[in-house]
């Protein structure tokens, strides 16, 4: 398997884990804030500490943390990150049929935007350099003296 589809692989897997972990705690605390509003901040943590939904989206975010850190080691930055604003779509769609959510069409343009965004980067965004900055033939792309100690260590 390619580098590239190794990482589109894991950053789906992250993309889901995000954007199901936010719909999750959005629910969640949905379900705990409205009746507490009045009896303060304090009482919504502790309703929300009791939910299920909360926990369990709390969960997902921690495992796209760590599955998007573990991307950054096999890829560039500036092409994991756009990636990972697909979570917008996923997130729409969730807030809409999951959550229960109003979606506006003013939301569903700006995510429309944002998903031809991350396509331009998915198809033509990949580096030819390696995540190590360094091309093809071995030599660093970056400025002079990258990934050079520096005087002293």
């Amino acid at each position: 398997m390619s580098e590239k589809w190794r990482v589109a692989i894991i950053m789906l897997f992250a993309i889901l884990a995000a954007a199901g972990g936010e719909a999750l705690a959005a629910k969640g605390m949905k379900a705990t804030a409205h009746p507490l509003a009045e009896q303060g901040v304090l009482a919504q943590i502790r309703a929300a500490a009791g939910n299920g939904h909360v926990w369990i989206g709390i969960g997902l975010m921690t495992a796209y943390v760590f599955l998007y850190t573990y991307t950054l080691g096999l890829t560039d930055l500036s092409f994991a990150l756009p990636l990972s604003a697909s979570s917008y779509l996923i997130g729409a769609l969730l807030s809409k049929f999951y959550v229960g959510e109003n979606v506006t069409p003013a939301r569903w343009i700006g995510t429309g935007v944002i998903v031809v965004g991350v396509l331009i980067v998915a198809i033509f965004g990949q580096s030819k350099e390696g995540s190590d900055g360094k091309n093809s033939e071995g030599q660093g792309g970056g400025p002079a003296g990258a990934g050079q100690p520096s005087p002293g260590r």
